[in-house]
């Protein structure tokens, strides 16, 4: 988990060139989160409102990493007027 957030700090410093690490971190971590917690409430591991709390953060953040990306994308794209 030290390397995650040093590699996401680094990300941080130059977003719109290092867009690609949202993408790294939306599927194979924040999906994960999701499924996990999705079997945690399935099989009742999670009581009610845990498991609503456990399934509504990662949805959140994919989510927030999701609108990043297609902002970053257009930033990249566009030039803005000295």
């Amino acid at each position: 988990m030290i390397g995650w957030t040093v590699l996401l700090l680094w990300a941080d410093r130059k977003p719109v060139e290092r867009k690609g690490v949202l993408v790294i971190t939306v599927f194979p971590v924040v999906i994960g989160l999701l499924i996990r917690s999705g079997v945690g409430a399935a099989t009742g591991v999670f009581v009610s409102p845990t498991a609503v709390a456990a399934i509504a953060v990662p949805i959140l953040v994919i989510a927030l990493l999701t609108y990043s990306l297609v902002v970053a994308r257009g930033a990249g794209r566009s030039t803005l007027p000295a």
